[in-house]
């Protein structure tokens, strides 16, 4: 069809209505080719768009015909052409929603910032502020800087009814005191869980079970992968670098593993 030449194979498709085209594997390759930007169709009926619309070739369809007809490029190949292109756009895109988070002593600051990098403070302060839903956050070690830091934002979500899930390893002091802090400002709406493993005579207590990641996952939304953990001597003083992003694949899955290390750990206690 293709090889016949350009104007023929255009007249053809505008000759195209879904209502005499019975066969189901030409419907789908109607809108394949309508998925990568080859066809457009005009609906004749929008009760039923699928079997009732007239077809066309789009700019990008018709420029790729002709090119195909001049090199006599097969059928497969101008179709497999378009789903590349398509393919390395969308990835391009997504590429444009992960931006680099720091941390870092003020004397790195304004060497990491000409890179275009984030400030982790300011990141999660514009992340806290945003959230709707739920917030889950994992954090080997925490203490009462995420209240010194994020008090505000934090009591901003807590009028909002946005949940706070909490997942680390290390219950230390500081910890307890940041988890109490954490009750008097979301109350119910508040949950945490532990992942560690006890300690073992002649054995070191982290081992493979305690938790080393560090993410936080904005209504399912968004998510930030960090080195940081949330205590002052990560956030004032080391040099921590993650990447906050925004796509929708890899944000589900971080999300499920967030939701296998909360059924696998130890339920909060008071």
């Amino acid at each position: 069809m293709l090889n016949d030449g350009a104007e023929k194979t255009e007249y053809l498709v505008s000759q195209i209505a879904s209502k005499n085209t019975k066969d189901f594997m030409v419907k789908a390759e109607l809108l394949r080719l309508e998925r990568l930007g080859l066809l457009q169709r005009k609906v004749l009926d929008e009760g039923d768009p699928l079997n009732f619309s007239s077809w066309s070739l789009t700019e990008k369809g018709r420029k790729m015909l002709r090119s195909a007809t001049q090199t006599t490029q097969p059928y497969t190949s101008i179709v497999e052409k378009a789903e590349i292109e398509m393919t390395q756009a969308k990835v391009e895109e997504q590429l444009r929603t992960v931006r680099i988070v720091t941390t870092c002593p003020h004397e790195f600051r304004d060497q990491f910032h000409q890179l275009e990098a984030e400030d982790s403070t300011d990141v999660l302060r514009q992340l806290f502020s945003q959230s709707v839903n739920e917030v889950k956050i994992v954090t080997p070690y925490l203490d009462n800087v995420i209240i010194d830091r994020f008090e505000n934002e934090l009591e901003k979500m807590s009028r909002k009814d946005v949940k706070l899930k909490l997942i680390f390893r290390d219950y230390s002091l500081q910890t307890q005191n940041a988890i109490h802090a954490l009750k008097q400002i979301f109350e119910d709406n508040f949950a945490w869980r532990r992942v560690s493993t006890p300690v073992t005579e002649g054995m070191r207590g982290q081992s493979a079970r305690g938790i080393h990641a560090k993410f936080i996952l904005i209504d399912k939304k968004i998510a930030l992968v960090s080195s940081m953990n949330l205590t002052v001597n990560s956030m004032n003083y080391n040099i921590e670098m993650g990447v906050l992003l925004s796509i929708t694949s890899v944000v589900e899955q971080i999300d499920e593993i967030f939701n296998i290390l909360w059924i696998s750990s130890k339920v909060d206690r008071d």
